[in-house]
């Protein structure tokens, strides 16, 4: 009875061993990171630089981070040197590629459309502010971009 149980051990113990060995992972391959963003055409860039300039975008993202960046310092009690030096680090190049990734899957025709109807909306100079287009990633990215600052 014991010359069994010692057989029925060593079996199990070979056999637990082969399934030790089969549960090793195989190699992992090496991470690249996430995919590019995807960025318009040349053609569309030229469309979607041009329905920045018509709502004014670059004005709105400086004034927002410019808000943003007093309201936090005056909270938190900063001098103003460090709300002005917050200030100056804002920077629209570092944030536009958000509008260009925004609109890369749009068409040209879509574009264009697009920007017919802003100049519409936004050709009357008399209006105290100009409308723009603001989706959910971008203000979520805008908002990245404020907190980056404080």
């Amino acid at each position: 009875m014991n010359l069994k149980k010692v057989y029925l051990s060593v079996i199990l113990l070979l056999f637990s061993c082969t399934l030790a060995f089969s549960q090793i992972p195989p190699p992992k391959k090496k991470l690249s990171g996430p995919p590019p963003p995807s960025m318009p055409s040349d053609s569309n860039r030229v469309l979607i630089d041009k329905i920045i300039k018509v709502t004014n975008h670059e004005a709105f993202f400086i004034d927002y981070c410019t808000k943003a960046v007093k309201t936090y310092g005056y909270k938190n009690e900063w001098d103003a040197e460090t709300i002005l030096a917050r200030i100056e680090l804002i920077n629209f190049s570092s944030y536009s590629r958000t509008i260009y990734n925004s609109y890369a899957s749009y068409s040209s025709e879509e574009l264009k459309a697009l920007l017919e109807v802003m100049v519409i909306i936004n050709k009357n100079k008399r209006r105290s502010s100009t409308m723009i287009l603001q989706n959910s990633m971008m203000q979520s990215n805008l908002d990245l971009y404020v907190s980056g600052l404080l």
